[in-house]
């Protein structure tokens, strides 16, 4: 049952998603990399949602780090928003490619389809929907990305400069304490003896996980640190809003 719910799940959501870029991309009037970030900062703004509703709804299992073996069928939503935000992607940006000869970039489609895998195992073993919402809190840094494309679509320097400050706040208050949070629960629970079989399982998978994503956010911060130094008073037209440009789309 829970994968028949889960695919139904997931193609709903991914139909949402890509209604949500397929209105932007008309209604914007900009480049589709320009165009792609707002779109991707609106769907953004769900997955923060999702994450944060994920958080209250399984907060009790904060303690097994947010892992456990699920039954509902139900439960695979927050996986299903996810999968279907990663799908609604990879399936624009590949319309992109073929019909607009936008240049995708191999590291986003690697990430995405890695992110899909996460969440047909999740499903398939019936267990880390909880850690998969939660993680969804991360996702702040596209929402303040597409920020910034509007920014820079209504030429509003101060703006885009805010962003940039907000971007390396959210990673110092937020990203890092979080992956922090996590690792610290699931190693105090295998050290302490309180770990069920599933986290045990899951262990090996989860903290080389979380020490990559945290030496990404490592070299983010020297990212947003150096835009800002390089930063004007009011800033300059051709800024990167993006310090990982290269793993991006063409603006075109």
């Amino acid at each position: 049952m829970h994968p028949l719910h889960f695919l139904l799940a997931s193609l709903a959501a991914t139909v949402a998603f890509l209604g949500i870029h397929f209105v932007v991309a008309r209604t914007s009037g900009q480049p589709f990399r320009r165009s792609l970030k707002l779109s991707r900062g609106i769907a953004a703004v769900v997955l923060v949602t999702t994450g944060a509703v994920t958080l209250v709804r399984w907060w009790p299992l904060w303690s097994q780090a947010f892992i456990a073996v699920h039954t509902e069928a139900a439960e695979t939503w927050p996986v299903a928003v996810f999968a279907g935000h990663l799908t609604a992607d990879l399936v624009w940006i590949v319309g992109g490619r073929v019909f607009l000869d936008a240049r995708a970039a191999r590291d986003l489609v690697i990430h995405h389809l890695l992110g899909i895998a996460a969440c047909v195992a999740a499903v398939a073993f019936g267990a880390g929907y909880a850690l998969i919402g939660v993680v969804l809190l991360s996702e702040v840094l596209p929402v303040l990305t597409g920020l910034g494309a509007l920014a820079r679509t209504w030429h509003l320097e101060n703006l885009e400069h805010w962003v940039l400050r907000s971007s390396l706040a959210a990673i110092l208050a937020l990203r890092i304490p979080l992956w922090f949070f996590i690792g610290g629960a699931l190693v105090s629970a295998l050290a302490t003896g309180t770990a069920g079989p599933i986290l045990h399982a899951v262990a090996p998978l989860a903290i080389p996980g979380l020490l990559l994503v945290l030496a990404l956010d490592c070299y983010w911060i020297g990212s947003y640190r150096r835009l800002l130094a390089a930063f004007p008073r009011r800033g300059v037209p051709d800024l990167s809003l993006d310090p990982l440009a290269p793993w991006f789309l063409d603006e075109r």
